[in-house]
């Protein structure tokens, strides 16, 4: 009689989903990860734990977690601009790593602004609510007064609203007001 070699066979294999293949540097990317087999349907019994990296040295990770029924979404945080690729791996090796197609990480937009309404505004007539329009606002565009941060709404790329306190407009003068993109630059 010879010996005979077992050989196991990983029962499945990750693949990484993305909902687009566009992201902007410094947000956060959903992406799913899901089990399948060799059929492309999901192995809802997978139990490993995957483990998520990325071409890019400077992305933000998630920690390592488990799939929910062979499905499990992450998160990163792309830094670097550029095609990038991200990888799920099994910590255990019992599936097969997989890798996500390219995805292009784009720079944050700087923002540019237009006009501003009111464009002027009595002393002491109390707060106001000053809407900035231009182009390049993000979810988290800051709106500053003189340099300080005011509280900011986002209402589309090409418009944002600040709450200007009574204090602000307590003295005659022009005002710089300025929207900040973080991690991006402001103008």
């Amino acid at each position: 009689g010879g010996n005979t070699a077992l050989t196991t066979v990983p029962t499945a294999h990750l693949a990484v989903t993305l909902p687009t293949s566009t992201v902007t540097a410094d947000t956060p990317f959903t992406f799913t990860v899901k089990a399948l087999d060799a059929t492309g349907a999901v192995v809802s019994t997978y139990i490993g734990t995957v483990h998520i990296t990325t071409s890019d040295a400077a992305a933000k990770l998630p920690a390592n977690a488990t799939l929910a029924q062979g499905v499990g979404t992450f998160k990163v945080t792309f830094d670097t601009t550029g095609n990038q690729t991200i990888t799920a791996s099994d910590t255990v090796g019992d599936a097969s790593s997989g890798i996500s197609p390219d995805v292009s990480v784009k720079a944050v937009p700087v923002p540019t602004i237009t006009s501003l309404s009111p464009g002027l505004t009595a002393l002491g007539s109390g707060g106001l609510a000053l809407i900035v329009n231009g182009s390049n606002f993000v979810l988290g565009s800051i709106v500053q007064w003189n340099g300080s941060d005011r509280s900011t709404t986002f209402v589309s790329s090409s418009q944002v609203s600040a709450a200007i306190p009574a204090v602000d407009i307590e003295t005659a003068g022009a005002a710089t007001v300025t929207v900040f993109n973080p991690a991006g630059g402001g103008i």
